[in-house]
């Protein structure tokens, strides 16, 4: 299998296409949000590459010489003060949660966001509501320096959870037909 087609990681906030990792002589990345194409749901596992190639996706952990933790995770900071809960917002947990994403709710700081974008770890970032359901952000700014994100072509995390929750709302996706309510 070549890494660089077929196998997407969500790393913290960046989703990452490890296609540079020819180099590595061996690599073991751990807790990988997986999409092997075999299924519309991502589930997690460990991946041992070996020469750029992928040698097995288990839940085994072995030794390699070099070792990353995907953790991938879709972090909010919990409903409160500066966050106001919702119906949308509870909705796009729920479908995040059994898309397989694995969802963090906890105080976010500005400086980690920050700090993951520096890095090139923020793909993406969105906000909920009634009337937008899921919008995208295209930047945020601090201290008078502007942070931009990826473009929204290339957001999958968002879209993947708009997209549900559109099926959802049009009675295509049968998932959470109890959210739905025949009005005669």
């Amino acid at each position: 299998m070549n890494i660089s087609k077929f196998l997407k990681i969500y790393v913290g906030f960046c989703l990452i296409l490890f296609n540079q990792m020819a180099y590595a002589d061996e690599v073991l990345i751990t807790n990988a949000n997986i999409y092997d194409g075999q299924s519309d749901k991502p589930y997690f596992g460990n991946i041992l590459i070996k020469s750029g190639k992928i040698i097995s996706i288990s839940d085994d952990i072995s030794n390699a010489k070099k070792v990353i933790n995907a953790d991938g995770k879709i972090v909010t900071p919990p409903a409160g003060e500066t966050i106001l809960g919702g119906i949308t917002r509870d909705a796009v947990l729920t479908i995040a949660n059994d898309l397989g994403y694995k969802v963090e709710e906890r105080p976010l700081s500005v400086d980690e966001v920050i700090e993951a974008q520096k890095a090139g770890k923020l793909e993406d970032m969105f906000g909920t509501g009634t009337a937008v359901t899921i919008t995208h952000i295209s930047g945020f700014g601090r201290n008078g320096i502007d942070y931009e994100l990826p473009p929204v072509s290339e957001r999958k995390i968002s879209t993947h959870l708009k997209n549900e929750l559109e099926a959802i709302k049009r009675n295509q996706n049968h998932s959470h037909k109890e959210w739905l309510v025949i009005v005669k």
